[in-house]
């Protein structure tokens, strides 16, 4: 199944590829032939740049490396809410639990590996069982919903902390969330059929799987990391009967489970006006003044070079080298920018390719905290626009790993509403030599 927008999956394995080279950036390119002191090298910073931010319509989020959960609410791009889809298998097949089986509770856990936002807020989840099963070899994107019963089978209002270690009884364990589920619910699964853990086939009839859904926060709030493949993350039930005490049996989460991840933006009803006249509205000239990007299947930005062709103007050129600049607006705050964004190309047809210079070590796209800055070469890219019969249909400019981080990034445009920011315009730097 194809989505527009969906690129993000295109180039998740192609992001750190391939050809070395002992040359400093910066001089890539300078020199094109052996005489250099006659070549006449020019430098612009004045190349139009046309761009604007779009909605991504969603992304890939099935059997990611980390499983989003939480509500945070951003000053910028609004309410956003992560939410969990996750089947639990049996560790041990043909399990029984004996004579006259006695709950003492029903314990799932998810184990911490990070998060994005304010912990200082306090955030409730709530899980529900699935009606509808969900399969592993499918595939499922983060607008993608399946039916719940509508009962709910626990829940949990807490303040995260991710980085501080719990006890468990006389046990010093690593940060990890522990969900009590109701004791009906383990009943249920101690009265269930033998015929129920027979096998994971039959047991995924009986329990289809868990909807872990976040309640939306009214202030701050974060976005919290789970590794969903640590042993850490199950559901364990802890029970007795006529033979013995303290028993425990574990229900597991591994690569077998079908699992993907849920985000909702509200439409954006609470995010600042301009962005929702920019994004929302299709006002693309706003565009001039702040562009944005959001992971979770959020916002990207569309990029355009219209007049690239006037540096032909004098004679066919040869691009020594060209930089995209991309400056932060914003001041570094607790809503950290990527660690890393990406260019795609757009075709023809509306669909996206790699663009060229992304096989070159020096393509970039890492962020600069120094400066609040990411900086692209993409000298291949526009020398290709350069020649006759190419034509620009424009680039994809996006938050890498969209599927399963919370970064966000507000940045100037080419003209920010700011003459004090206009030295840090987004601009495209070319360095070039006639050759005819």
């Amino acid at each position: 199944m194809y989505k527009p927008g969906l690129v993000n999956i295109l180039f998740f394995s192609l992001v750190f590829l391939f050809i070395s080279c002992n040359k400093e950036p910066d001089k890539i390119g300078l020199k094109i032939r052996p005489d250099d002191d006659q070549v006449n090298i020019q430098y612009t910073d004045e190349t139009k740049v046309m761009a604007y931010s779009v909605l991504e319509d969603s992304v890939r989020t099935d059997e990611t490396q980390y499983s989003l959960l939480g509500s945070y609410l951003d000053p910028v791009f609004g309410k956003t809410t992560a939410c969990i889809y996750t089947q639990v298998r049996l560790s041990e097949n043909g399990y029984e639990f004996g004579s006259n089986p006695v709950l003492d509770s029903l314990v799932l856990t998810m184990d911490y590996s990070g998060y994005y936002g304010d912990t200082n807020t306090l955030q409730v989840f709530r899980i529900f069982e699935l009606s509808e099963e969900f399969y592993k070899d499918s595939v499922y994107y983060s607008n993608d919903n399946i039916p719940n019963q509508g009962i709910e089978l626990g829940n949990i209002s807490f303040y995260p902390r991710p980085n501080k270690k719990i006890t468990i009884g006389e046990e010093e364990m690593v940060p990890h969330l522990r969900i009590r589920l109701y004791d009906d619910f383990g009943d249920k699964i101690l009265t269930a059929p033998e015929s129920t853990f027979v096998d994971n086939d039959s047991f995924l009839e009986f329990l289809k799987g868990f909807y872990i859904m976040a309640e939306p926060v009214t202030t701050e709030g974060a976005i919290l990391y789970f590794d969903l493949m640590s042993e850490l993350s199950q559901m364990v039930i802890y029970y007795s009967n006529d033979e013995q005490d303290s028993l425990s049996f574990e229900f597991i989460i591994n690569e077998k489970c079908a699992r993907f991840i849920n985000y909702n933006h509200y439409d954006y009803e609470n995010a600042d006006p301009e962005f929702k006249a920019q994004v929302l509205n299709d006002d693309t000239t706003l565009g001039e003044n702040r562009l944005y990007l959001q992971a979770m299947g959020g916002v990207k930005t569309k990029i355009f070079f219209p007049d690239i062709k006037e540096l032909n103007a004098n004679g066919r050129v040869a691009v020594n080298e060209a930089k995209l600049v991309i400056n932060g607006y914003e001041e570094i705050t607790d809503y950290k920018a990527p660690d890393r964004l990406v260019l795609i190309q757009i075709t023809e047809d509306g669909s996206t390719k790699i663009i060229i210079d992304q096989y070159e070590n020096y393509f970039g796209g890492s962020y600069d905290s120094t400066a609040n800055q990411y900086i692209f070469r993409i000298t291949r890219y526009i020398q290709s626009l350069l020649q006759e019969g190419n034509e620009d249909y424009g680039l994809y400019l996006m938050i890498i790993r969209a599927s399963l981080v919370a970064n966000r990034f507000v940045f100037n445009g080419i003209l920010p509403d700011s003459p004090t920011l206009f030295s840090k315009r987004f601009k495209l730097n070319v360095t070039y030599t006639h050759v005819e």
